[in-house]
């Protein structure tokens, strides 16, 4: 089981708040963050001509990459 630190449930929270999206995991870089939605949800999670992906990246300050879990 993977237990998730402040800064994990803080990343998910905005992502969250700003998508309407709850992801499934997160990846985390120095230079980048990679979120993982559902297939149905990543329509949503990245927003009309990427308006939320543009958000989360003035929030978290580094490349946001948004993909569909396969399950």
């Amino acid at each position: 089981m993977v237990e998730l630190t402040g800064d994990d449930l803080s990343m998910f929270s905005n992502f969250e708040r700003i998508t309407h999206v709850m992801p499934s995991n997160s990846l985390s870089s120095k230079t980048s963050i990679v979120f993982l939605v559902s297939q149905e949800s990543l329509g949503k999670a990245i927003g009309k001509h990427a308006v939320n992906i543009e958000k989360l990246k003035q929030v978290f300050r580094k490349r946001v990459i948004v993909v569909a879990d396969s399950k």
